[in-house]
């Protein structure tokens, strides 16, 4: 399993301890149990993820019940996080044809991206990432709005992999540069469905693993189909 940038047995109780380790909250947990039983389409862990889910359901309804009405002693409610609409509010523009980087080339770095746990591993949330980078196969896709991406990973990792493909000429937004990072922040979710501020701009990666990881898994290999068709 893929957890808080991490890859752990499927040990229900574990997860939870990573979780609860990294001050993950009650209802930023339901995604990842929801992930967690994507990873391991197994009927026994299904269950547990499910159960899992349930738990927090019930406890989140009770704490509704119990906390949300008023009393004579003054309550302080964290603000609401802004709506999230159903679809991606924007996405990028693909440029790899004129590298000859369709979509088959791209789906497999797609797909270790997920082996990675940085991406959800089933076909709804690799389709919506290749869509996200302006890859669309049809007319039906190029006329709606994508899906968002839940990114698992850490946020730094998320800047350097943007960052990456613009500098390498793979990806272009409406607005140009300056509206590169909105566009990020229009077309991804955090892991727990929340939006990324505006100062992931700032979060650099500088962390060699996770450099690696993401070359591995995507960025060398685009790099050489890039620099091979500059030659």
């Amino acid at each position: 399993m893929e957890c808080c940038g991490e890859r752990l047995p499927a040990d229900a109780d574990l997860l939870q301890r990573v979780m609860t380790s990294h001050n993950i909250g009650l209802k930023e947990q339901l995604p990842l149990w929801r992930s967690f039983y994507r990873q391991w389409p197994d009927p026994a862990w299904a269950r547990v993820c499910i159960e899992r889910a349930k738990e927090i359901k019930s406890l989140l309804a009770e704490e509704r019940s119990l906390f949300s009405g008023s009393d004579d002693s003054a309550t302080i409610l964290p603000a609401p996080e802004r709506s999230v609409p159903a679809t991606a509010e924007r996405h990028f523009i693909w440029l790899g044809d004129r590298y000859a980087i369709g979509v088959d080339t791209l789906r497999g770095g797609i797909q270790q991206l997920a082996e990675a746990g940085l991406i959800a591993s089933d076909r709804e949330q690799q389709t919506a990432f290749r869509r996200c980078l302006g890859l669309a196969l049809n007319e039906q896709e190029r006329s709606s709005d994508p899906p968002w991406v839940l990114w698992l990973g850490p946020s730094d990792m998320l800047n350097h992999l943007v960052d990456s493909l613009w500098q390498l000429g793979l990806i272009h937004c409406a607005g140009g540069n300056r509206q590169k990072w909105q566009t990020l922040c229009g077309a991804f979710l955090r892991a727990d469905g929340t939006r990324f501020p505006a100062s992931i701009k700032s979060n650099r990666c500088t962390n060699p693993e996770k450099l690696r990881t993401l070359d591995r898994a995507l960025l060398d290999s685009l790099r050489f189909l890039v620099g091979k068709k500059t030659i």
